[in-house]
């Protein structure tokens, strides 16, 4: 399955739907499940491994397989994107892309060595969690 590892606390945003626009400086013609690994790499510190939404405490582990999305297009990111993004307005720069995902599902976590770029994860270590 086709992999892009996004860096923690915007790995969990995609996971839980709070980001649908992932921004990055390259493009791809691919579109279709795309599993989002979480980075181990960080600017967090390592020692904040939760986020807290409405009084719930949500994880934000690093280095493993997080959910699979749909990639749904991609398109040059807009100013009116930033929101969606989970960026500020002034972090916009012409020249990225607006990557937009939707349908987040989650999976096992399993370790996955994050790389640049998309790369491919044998879909045989992808286990989506059933939410009841």
């Amino acid at each position: 399955m086709k992999t892009l590892s996004v860096q923690q606390p915007w790995a969990t945003f995609i996971a839980q739907g709070w980001k649908t626009i992932e921004v990055r400086s390259w493009k791809t013609d691919y579109r279709g499940p795309l599993l989002i690994a979480a980075s181990k790499g960080s600017n967090l510190p390592a020692s904040m491994t939760h986020i807290e939404e409405e009084g719930e405490m949500i994880p934000m582990p690093r280095g493993v397989a997080l959910c699979v999305v749909d990639l749904l297009n991609i398109r040059p990111l807009l100013r009116a994107d930033m929101k969606a993004a989970n960026l500020e307005p002034e972090d916009y720069q012409p020249g990225l892309w607006a990557w937009l995902v939707g349908k987040p599902r989650m999976v096992e976590a399993v370790p996955i060595k994050g790389r640049l770029s998309l790369y491919e994860t044998s879909e045989s270590l992808i286990k989506e969690l059933n939410h009841a």
